[in-house]
């Protein structure tokens, strides 16, 4: 594993920065697990950055705080949504593990507003 890689170890927030289509750069702090070189986070299909994801796959990435503020340097990765419900359940799985009752209610909320989880996968490029 790369330096880019090792400075999400033990961490509980990576800041993703996806593009508009005017180039311009959106941030967002998510939750997220990793396994291998992939890192994955949840989140639901109406959002920002999921569309952006789609258009556009090139990102960056770095360990954050809560509230979005970089701790660590800046990545370059790509981003894409991950297709396949025994894969999506093994994540949400993992994330749950991860963030414990927190992550249970913010799941719960989802599924109560009927909104339509996805899973962002994400990986530093070489």
């Amino acid at each position: 594993m790369d330096a880019g890689m090792d400075q999400f170890r033990e961490r509980k927030y990576l800041n993703l920065e996806t593009y508009r289509k005017n180039g311009e750069g959106m941030r967002t702090p998510l939750w997220f697990v990793e396994k291998g070189d992939v890192f994955y986070a949840q989140t639901t299909s109406g959002t920002g950055k999921v569309k952006r994801v789609r258009r556009q796959p090139n990102v960056r990435l770095v360990p954050c705080d809560r509230r979005g503020g970089p701790e660590g340097e800046w990545v370059a990765g790509e981003a894409w949504i991950v297709r396949g419900a025994e894969k999506e359940r093994h994540i949400d799985r993992m994330l749950n593990q991860k963030y414990g009752v927190a992550r249970r209610l913010i799941g719960t909320a989802q599924r109560l507003s009927k909104a339509e989880p996805v899973i962002i996968g994400m990986r530093v490029r070489e």
